[in-house]
């Protein structure tokens, strides 16, 4: 074959270049609606939206919630699909308001490509330390042990393969798991993620949890006062 294939017409949109271009043009363009909104201009149909692309600054956390709502989990199946997010692009969603027909982008504040306003997206905390924790313990004794404390709400920017690879090895690789001890580096040569790093796209974050074969990676902020013992 010597001519160029043309049966899908002209693509070039899906160009890295252009297609960023277009998404951010339309994030800047549209109007916002809260994740709180959500319920009332669709289950309960009392706020009326004009018929345009809207956007939607939300937590990853709260996606469960958001689902049903903007189209991405059919009715009545809440608790038997899994709760991963698919077909994101860097933290972005299209879906659609059902009972007025409305396009939406969920777009997450924690996104690294800073597609919001900056008002509307969140970072790392100034004062949040990160910090590999031992094999088999948790982010709250690791942080503990230096007399701060574990964040929650931060350790979502560290389930990020990019940021696992500025502490850890990863010499095989990192990839999606479930649990909810994540993300972790894996240093136990019996497991058979042994020296990969793991992320995940379902389980939600948490400073308590800790597996026997894995390190996690933390963030602490803050000090315990000296009387106070984690």
């Amino acid at each position: 074959v010597t001519e160029p294939c043309n049966h899908f017409g002209n693509i070039s949109y899906l160009l890295a270049e252009e297609y960023e271009t277009w998404m951010r043009n339309a994030i800047d363009a549209a109007p916002r609606l809260k994740s709180q909104e959500l319920k009332a201009a669709g289950v309960e149909g009392h706020l009326k939206l004009p018929q345009t692309l809207h956007v939607v600054p939300y937590l990853r956390e709260k996606y469960n919630n958001l689902a049903e709502t903007v189209g991405l989990q059919p009715r009545g199946t809440k608790g038997s699909i899994p709760h991963d997010v698919r077909s994101e692009h860097y933290g972005i969603l299209a879906g659609r308001l059902l009972q007025q027909q409305i396009p939406l982008l969920l777009v997450d504040q924690r996104s690294t490509k800073g597609y919001l306003r900056p008002s509307e997206q969140l970072r790392l905390a100034d004062d949040a330390e990160i910090m590999p924790g031992g094999k088999g313990r948790s982010c709250d004794e690791a942080c503990n042990e230096r007399r701060m404390l574990c964040d929650k709400a931060q350790l979502y920017f560290l389930n990020d393969c990019n940021v696992l690879q500025k502490h850890f090895p990863c010499e095989a690789g990192c990839a999606h798991q479930v649990g909810k001890e994540l993300p972790v580096y894996v240093p136990d040569d019996f497991q058979p993620t042994y020296r990969q790093c793991l992320i995940t796209f379902i389980s939600p974050m948490s400073c308590e949890a800790k597996h026997a074969s894995t390190s996690r990676l933390c963030a602490c902020i803050g000090k315990l006062p000296p009387n106070v013992h984690g």
